[in-house]
């Protein structure tokens, strides 16, 4: 998510195969298994998924405290910071994005409120 261009379809994607499940069986069989999610926990989802983002960036910050010489900590930092500014500046914040966000999932038929 944190590198793509659109990350409200990239949320609604995931979201879409977590719901819809994948192929399971052997040889080929089409039988889905998937997980049903309430309206309220759809609401969630997008919202929550920024949250995650935002622990990770705090965490990577936090370690890079404690050890300054190691590169990688800061691995999610700077995309994690991109991704939360365009949420911010560029797409109309996040209860804009959460409601694109449940519009896709409509259009999947996942979400019907």
């Amino acid at each position: 998510m944190l590198e793509k261009d659109d990350i409200v379809e990239v949320c609604a994607q995931i979201t879409k195969g977590y719901v819809c499940g994948y192929p399971s069986g052997s040889e080929g069989s089409a039988k889905a298994t998937g997980v049903l999610l309430s309206p309220i926990e759809l609401r969630a989802v997008f919202p929550l998924a920024l949250m995650r983002i935002c622990v990770s960036i705090c965490m990577s910050n936090y370690n890079a405290t404690l050890q300054p010489d190691n590169e990688y900590i800061l691995i999610t930092g700077q995309p994690g910071w991109r991704m939360l500014r365009k949420v911010v500046h560029e797409l109309g914040g996040v209860g804009e994005c959460t409601q694109r966000y449940l519009a896709r999932l409509r259009e999947f038929g996942l979400y019907t409120e």
